[in-house]
């Protein structure tokens, strides 16, 4: 796990990530074919700090809004149409991941930790833009302060998604 620390060499912090939440994500949606249900409603690809598991996400993703199987070689084929798969590190990395994967029972949690550190990035990012906002001055207080108001309620509102329940999840019992 790596949570805004400094790279070697005492670069800059990193934004907060957990890359073996990450990992843990997709690594489930190759092997559990109930994971996707799971995690559909709290992520998308952009949660994902490493890109490459943004992509893959993606994949699984579009596979699932087609009903069509998900497992290792659909999301490969599905990345290769894309034209990402040597991206993500080929098959390689996708066969690593299920291998690495200790189990996929805690697959609500993993979305959970990458869901709050996608939110933590979004509101660094809104306080940056706040900060040049407030650099910028201006004759009028308020407008600035309703500016920085409306990129902090655009952070609560993707927050607010975490109760949205997918329509294929409620109709698996009928």
């Amino acid at each position: 796990m790596v949570v805004g620390s400094r790279p070697a060499g005492g670069g800059e912090k990193l934004p907060p990530h957990d890359t073996e939440a990450e990992e843990a994500v997709v690594a489930s949606l190759l092997v559990d074919p109930e994971a996707i249900f799971k995690v559909a409603p709290k992520l998308n690809g952009g949660d994902f700090f490493r890109e490459k598991n943004g992509w893959i996400y993606d994949a699984c993703r579009g596979l699932w809004d087609r009903n069509e199987a998900i497992n290792q070689i659909t999301v490969a084929h599905e990345l290769e149409r894309s034209g990402r798969l040597e991206d993500v590190g080929g098959l390689a990395y996708l066969s690593r991941l299920v291998t690495d994967l200790p189990t996929s029972v805690g697959v609500e949690n993993y979305a959970g930790i990458v869901q709050r550190d996608a939110t933590y990035r979004k509101m660094i990012s809104a306080a940056g833009q706040i900060a040049q906002i407030a650099y910028r001055g201006g004759a009028d207080v308020g407008d600035a302060l309703g500016q920085a108001e409306t990129l902090i309620a655009a952070v609560r509102q993707g927050e607010s998604l975490r109760d949205f329940q997918h329509i294929r999840e409620l109709l698996t019992g009928y």
